[in-house]
């Protein structure tokens, strides 16, 4: 892709320490960004209270160890890609078994690093048998995303001008990073959703407050609030209120079609009280003797005549 760059420009080069440590330290605080926010997401989706969660020199000491980890793993991975992807390697010839065995090795490397970095950044003990499903069907969509990027490098940026080739490598980069990081989601979501039964939830709380709950959805949102504890002896309590109901009409106040109601109870509802206008359950001593029972009514008393 650059390579009548490189042509035209071959010298000795002349580094700078000092350019190559900040360049190095920069690299390395960028990549243990990465970490925190992958550690964050498996926090609020395992809904680890933040009280729960490691502080912060050690989450950044757990980031390290584990970008360790996958950086040699991608390194095994891509190999094992090529070395499926490629009928020849070094001059010899691959036969098909070679090549399926390879892809079989990438997807299962690729399956240890899930597991790795799920129980490892995850603030709570999960066990490896809820988490192993989800691993796999994720390793095999990035073993897919792998072999998408080989293609697209050897049959859609060969022989490119240095300028697109260029554009072509950085813009497909950046895909394989989003799709790399959506799988590394989903797959913990799909796991955390089976193992703490939020499912099956209500389409409707997407949009509106007016819909009942089922008991995924109250797991779902006392998940949530439990979340944001950030003292361990601080107490979270969570109930839910009946739903507001819709009103009849459809329209607000109005009748059907956003007319005004019209007829005899269209005014507002008179206030209900007792007898003489007392609360209703109010005794009313002109009218009741003795001890009222469940199925005493209290009635107005007659009026006198003029």
């Amino acid at each position: 892709m650059i390579g009548d760059q490189i042509g035209e420009n071959i010298r000795s080069f002349h580094g700078n320490p000092l350019a190559v440590a900040a360049g190095a330290a920069g690299g390395l605080y960028g990549a243990l960004g990465v970490a925190q926010a992958a550690q964050n997401a498996l926090a609020k989706i395992w809904a680890v209270p933040r009280h729960a969660r490691a502080d912060p020199l050690r989450a950044r000491l757990r980031s390290l160890l584990v970008l360790g980890g996958f950086g040699l793993g991608l390194l095994a991975t891509t190999g094992l890609t090529a070395l499926a992807s490629d009928e020849r390697f070094f001059g010899a010839h691959l036969g098909v078994a070679v090549r399926a065995a390879a892809s079989v090795a990438a997807v299962a490397v690729n399956v240890g690093l899930l597991l790795f970095a799920y129980r490892f950044f995850t603030d709570r003990s999960v066990r490896l048998r809820h988490l192993a499903g989800a691993a796999a069907g994720a390793a095999v969509l990035w073993q897919a995303v792998q072999w998408a990027g080989t293609y697209y490098v050897r049959h859609q940026l060969r022989g490119t001008t240095a300028t697109y080739g260029l554009f072509g490598i950085v813009l497909g980069l950046i895909t394989w990073i989003y799709l790399g990081a959506l799988i590394f989601v989903l797959a913990a979501e799909t796991t955390s959703v089976r193992v703490h039964r939020l499912w099956p939830r209500s389409l409707p709380t997407l949009f509106t407050d007016k819909v009942v709950l089922n008991q995924a959805d109250q797991r779902a949102y006392t998940s949530y609030a439990m979340t944001e504890t950030f003292k361990g002896f601080e107490q979270v309590r969570v109930s839910f209120d009946p739903p507001p109901l819709r009103k009849r009409g459809g329209a607000g106040d109005n009748g059907p079609g956003g007319e005004p109601p019209t007829g005899p109870d269209s005014g507002p509802a008179a206030p209900v009280t007792g007898a003489n206008g007392a609360p209703p359950g109010a005794a009313d001593e002109t009218t009741r003797t003795g001890a009222p029972d469940a199925g005493t009514r209290a009635v107005p008393p007659p009026s006198r005549p003029d």
